[in-house]
Order: C-alpha cells, then sequence, then structure tokens
C-alpha cells in the first residue's frame, strides 16, 4: 500500500522519537513529504528535503495531508492541540503507528489500516 501511493505523507509526533531513522529511511524510499507536530520537532532533521516541519495548522500543510493517497502517522494522537483548526478530512488511507493501540480509539479518524510498529522495522522488506 505504501509502495503503491502517488502521493503519501508522513506525520510524526513526539511517539516516534525512538524511529528517527527509520522514519527517515522510509520517507526516502517513498519519496514522502514529512510533517510533525510541535512535540516531534526534530525526529526528522528539518534541513532535510523531505522535512516539511512542525506545522499541522498551517492552511498548506492541511492541503497537502488531506489530499494525500496515504498518511503515514507515526506516535502522534493528531490531537485538537496538534490541529488548531479542526480534525483533518482524509481522503485516503490512514495507517496509524503507534505503541498504545489505544490511541486509535481516543482520537477519531477515518480509513484507519493499522496500529503496527512493524511498518518502520526494515521497511524496505514491509512495502
Amino acid at each position: 500500500m505504501l509502495a503503491a501511493a502517488q502521493r503519501p505523507v508522513i506525520i510524526v509526533g513526539g511517539g516516534a522519537r525512538w524511529a528517527s531513522e527509520s522514519v527517515r529511511r522510509l520517507a526516502e524510499q517513498l519519496g514522502a513529504p514529512v510533517v510533525t507536530s510541535a512535540n516531534g520537532k526534530g525526529v526528522l532533521d528539518e534541513q532535510h528535503p523531505l522535512a516539511i516541519g512542525a506545522g499541522l495548522h498551517h492552511p498548506s500543510v492541511r492541503a497537502l495531508v488531506e489530499n494525500a493517497d496515504v498518511v503515514l502517522a507515526v506516535g502522534t494522537e493528531l490531537a485538537p492541540s496538534d490541529l488548531w483548526n479542526g480534525p483533518f478530512h482524509l481522503s485516503g488511507t490512514t495507517i496509524r503507528v503507534d505503541i498504545d493501540p489505544a490511541a486509535g480509539r481516543r482520537v477519531r479518524l477515518s480509513g484507519v489500516l493499522s496500529t503496527r510498529s512493524w511498518i518502520l522495522d526494515t521497511p524496505e522488506r514491509r512495502l
């Protein structure tokens, strides 16, 4: 699913700090821009060409995320405090990676496929 995505976007939060290198490798393999929440700032070096930065509340970033065919959300609740302007209206598939399986139930997302962390483990074999 990720490998076939035409417009993938990766969103990372503070819970992705353990996966910085895996996030970078996966973003590079997919050519996917990486947006961070305020707590995820620094998971991907902001000088990296795929880094969008911490700006989930900006209209241009919101449009990028909402038009993605696959959104990979890693270690983020996508909570109101991250979004400021209400929830995303996602048109594609959302893959949620979080250590807490209950996290997906606390914040309502459409199209959630998985909470499996293996997506980030050796991504070249998981795509």
